[in-house]
């Protein structure tokens, strides 16, 4: 098999042609005068069409923002999927996979039958050639078929411009004996509706531009203005053409080309109408084919459809588009009402559920006018879809007999399809919800009653009626009994989980001994005097290589902590820009190191004053600063941007918060896994020694436990871009800065006596070395009781400090303070107690204060914060 070729995406004028091309087909030629016209008028028609532009206007802007605020480019079944879950974007993505089949089959059925009306000749295969035509020019390379979609498209504009000439030349004079009003029978108000009630399947075109964003060569922001304009010129050929049939008084655009030109005018629109069927059929392949594609990628139908020939393109998926489109060719020859109400009910889901979609998106994203217009477009296509499916006003739109029941049979083949679907798919989340199993049953008994009470057939009635509770029944009893055991395994799971949680705890515990002897003596060592070059090169880089691994070691700590549910926050009053600058001045050494330029931006923000945890803040900024650093190349830029957003509500701020660099990037497939933990992607321009991994899963827990959100894009050599989202309680009081506590290199403690307690030779040994070069005499116990028998057998103030280890033989730290604290201040109870130990957590430090401790001093010792903390009580 040859290697896939290069996608060469497409341009703005091909995504425009596709949309274009799939609105006008063979319903501009024949619909107006067959549906508008009578019931409507040509006044009924010019409001109904101009009342479902703005309709569709809607519809567009919903679209528009899912394309522009989703990764992927998949369509309706990426923006469902993330939004509800597979099992909705399955029920979407099958009614859509049969209104773009029965939209081809119409237009070639129609085009066909017209064929046969005027040449008198049997033309039956024609329509399947134009369906095989079609599907073969759509896996064509994707700019190939773009530029033949393109040319049909404009063909179809020279062909209607031609036609309109010629009737000019022809002294036609439009409206000549022809009033431009309402048809008799309904008001002006069901005039209207009888119009705007068959948008979906004229419109449907617009369903297809979501589907191929992963293929746009240009900005997603164009979107909207190619939908949009290819909505407004397609209004307007159903209304010029409307304008024919009304004043010749014709019930289609071959009747009128016959009637004003004879011959010449039916070939003029014949060959106009060739390229417009052509051009919708393509555009239908040209989406459609993008379906199924990611449906099987989500291994949830067989791996066969995704295949993509030479040219990239998928060649299953559009083949099984073109045998279903041939399969229901065969039944439009002999009725087509029932294709049109089907693939009605199909684009009405896909616009309803997109703008549930966009309604959820929005509402996370805190957007008002996306919230109200995804909230209009359900409200309108929960409308019309009752005016389709219920025969309320029969006078505006009826659904056939055959039309109840060929919905009633999709509906039951989707639920067998569901039901394999979930059983093969279950452990990748298919079938976790009941939802779309009552959805499809709902559905099937509600056509199927509709059909028997117009057919009033009570076998097969039955028989839809039974098979439709059995499906039922075996999808509820599988999903049933995979919940059970999905229980069984999540309390396994849970159980395995909290054993390697605490393995971990422990293990990273017992890290930090040895780690605090690697740093502790280099740190020693590198203060020595006469080190050679050569030796103080090796010594730094120990100490580097040993701070990476602590690094990495709280890594594992912090994400055992969260996976067991024991991260909790601490919120105090800070200000975000300031702690902004503190980050900035913490990297401003790495910066400058690689010739970076970074830039930092809060002039958005209005209230700087919040209540938040400071340490999990600067280690989410931390984390997102130090990865665009490290990836990003000399000479490059980063830019950290903190805005507040304009939803202040409750004492509540909304603040948006940007890292942007111009580094190496990655791709969209790494960049949807890239908060799951040990997710490295490996590239030759990175630097050598890599992370734990869960650098950004825990950025992202820690933005989730602030009930924030974190989003990136990415690009391949192109750089990153994060952008977290979060929701602050706002403080009155003015709080520019917090003091940070001064931590001294060297201290002068001459004279002064401390009492160090720790069970560990070599931490003794490293405490030792530090204290007395500060001056210190020093006096040593290996465990608690040793100490408070040391304490016992001294005056009051002898001690002027005591360093104390937490974990220790006989008694523990903890024991050991609060005897301490329980003696008379004549025998020292009141001495100055700084735990020393790796227990480094805020809980850990509580309990410390608990106990009666005055301070806390994390392993591996930080000699210039140890010696900060120590000043405070002996100076």
């Amino acid at each position: 098999m040859g290697k896939p070729k290069e996608i060469k995406k497409l341009r703005p004028l091909h995504v425009w042609a596709i949309a274009f091309g799939c609105m006008i087909g063979m319903g501009a030629f024949l619909v107006p005068g067959s549906l508008f016209l009578p019931k409507a008028g040509l006044l009924g028609t010019t409001l109904g069409i101009s009342v479902s532009v703005v309709c569709i206007l809607v519809f567009i802007a919903i679209c528009h923002y899912m394309i522009n605020t989703h990764s992927e480019g998949e369509g309706t079944f990426a923006y469902v999927k993330q939004n509800y879950g597979p099992d909705s974007a399955f029920f979407c993505s099958w009614f859509l996979s049969f209104s773009y089949p029965a939209l081809i089959a119409m237009g070639a059925a129609a085009f066909s039958h017209v064929l046969e009306s005027y040449f008198h000749i049997t033309f039956f295969p024609l329509s399947l050639a134009i369906i095989l035509l079609a599907a073969l020019l759509s896996i064509c390379r994707t700019r190939v078929s773009g530029r033949i979609q393109t040319i049909l498209v404009l063909a179809f504009l020279l062909g209607t411009v031609l036609f309109v000439i010629m009737c000019w030349n022809a002294e036609f004079e439009l409206l000549s004996g022809t009033a431009f009003s309402f048809a008799d029978g309904l008001t002006p108000v069901g005039a209207v509706l009888s119009v705007v009630v068959t948008f979906p399947w004229l419109f449907a075109g617009i369903t297809t531009t979501p589907q191929l964003t992963d293929r746009f060569g240009f900005s997603r922001a164009l979107s909207r203005r190619l939908m949009t304009l290819a909505v407004v010129i397609s209004a307007l050929i159903f209304f010029l053409f409307s304008l024919y049939m009304a004043t010749t008084g014709t019930n289609s655009m071959f009747q009128v080309g016959t009637n004003l030109l004879g011959r010449k005018g039916l070939i003029v629109i014949l060959v106009t109408a060739f390229f417009a069927v052509l051009s919708a059929s393509l555009g239908f392949f040209l989406a459609g084919g993008r379906i199924f594609p990611a449906i099987s990628r989500d291994g949830s139908l067989p791996k066969w459809l995704a295949y993509r020939g030479k040219a990239n393109t998928p060649v299953a998926a559009v083949l099984l588009l073109a045998l279903a489109a041939s399969v229901l060719d065969f039944f439009a020859h002999y009725s087509v009402n029932w294709l049109i109400d089907l693939s009605s009910v199909g684009i009405l889901i896909i616009l309803g559920v997109t703008s549930i979609a966009a309604r959820q998106t929005a509402l996370r994203k805190g957007d008002k006018g996306m919230r109200f217009l995804g909230l209009v477009g359900l409200l309108l296509t929960i409308a019309i879809g009752f005016l389709i499916l219920v025969p309320v006003f029969p006078g505006i739109y009826s659904m056939s007999e055959e039309s109840y029941l060929a919905l009633a049979v999709w509906g039951l083949i989707g639920s067998i399809v569901y039901l394999r679907m979930i059983r093969l798919s279950y452990t990748k989340g298919f079938g976790r919800t009941t939802m779309v199993a009552l959805l499809l049953f709902a559905l099937v008994f509600y056509s199927a009653s509709m059909w028997y009470v117009r057919s009033r057939m009570l076998l097969p009635f039955l028989l839809l009626l039974a098979l439709n509770g059995l499906f039922m029944f075996f999808t509820y009893r599988f999903q049933s009994t995979r919940a059970e055991q999905l229980e069984v395994e999540k309390a396994l799971a849970e159980e395995r989980n909290r054993a390697k949680s605490h393995f971990l705890s422990n293990m990273t515990h017992d890290l930090r001994t040895p780690m605090n002897a690697i740093i502790g003596f280099t740190h020693l060592s590198l203060q020595g005097k006469g080190l050679d070059p050569e030796t103080e090169n090796y010594l730094n880089k120990i100490l580097s290589a040993g701070e990476h691994m602590m690094a990495m070691v709280s890594d594992v700590q912090a994400m055992s902590r969260i996976e067991t549910g024991r991260f909790e926050l601490e919120n105090r009053e800070y200000n975000l820009p300031a702690m902004i600058r503190e980050v900035e001045e913490m990297v401003e050494g790495q910066v400058k190191g690689k010739k970076l330029t970074l830039v930092t931006d809060t002039e958005g923000v209005k209230n700087g004053n919040v209540l938040c945890d400071r340490n999990q803040f600067d280690r989410v900024l931390l984390n997102l600063v130090s990865n665009a650093i490290k990836f990003t190349p000399e000479g490059g830029r980063i830019e950290i941007l903190l805005s507040q957003e304009d939803n202040r509500s409750s004492g509540y701020g909304h603040y948006r918060l940007v890292v942007k660099d111009t580094g190496i990037g990655m791709t969209k497939e790494f960049a949807a896994k890239l908060f799951v933990s040990s997710e490295q992607e490996h590239s030759s321009k990175e630097d050598s020694m890599h992370g734990s991994g869960l650098g950004m899963a825990i950025t992202k827990s820690i933005v989730e436990l602030m009930r924030g959100t974190i989003e990136v894009e990415s690009e391949p050599g192109k750089g990153s871009t994060f952008t977290v989202r979060f929701k602050f309680p706002l403080c009155l009081q003015e709080k520019t800065e917090r003091k940070e506590e001064k931590h001294e290199d060297s201290c002068d403690f001459t004279g002064k006596r401390i009492l160090l307690v720790e069970d560990n030779r070599i931490n003794r040994e490293i405490a030792m070395a530090i204290l007395k070069r500060s001056g210190c005499t020093v006096d040593e116990a290996e465990n608690g009781q040793i100490a408070l028998d040391m304490i016992k057998d001294t005056k009051a103030g002898f001690y002027d400090l005591i360093l104390m280890d937490i974990q220790m033989p006989v008694m523990d730290g903890y024991e050991a303070t609060r005897a301490i604290r329980s003696l008379s201040e004549q025998e020292g109870g009141r001495v100055p107690i700084l735990a020393m130990t790796a227990n480094a957590f805020e809980e850990d430090i509580e309990r410390g204060q608990a106990a009666g401790m005055n301070g806390h001093i994390a392993k591996p010792i930080n000699i210039p914060s140890m010696l900060g903390l120590m000043a405070r009580f002996l100076n």
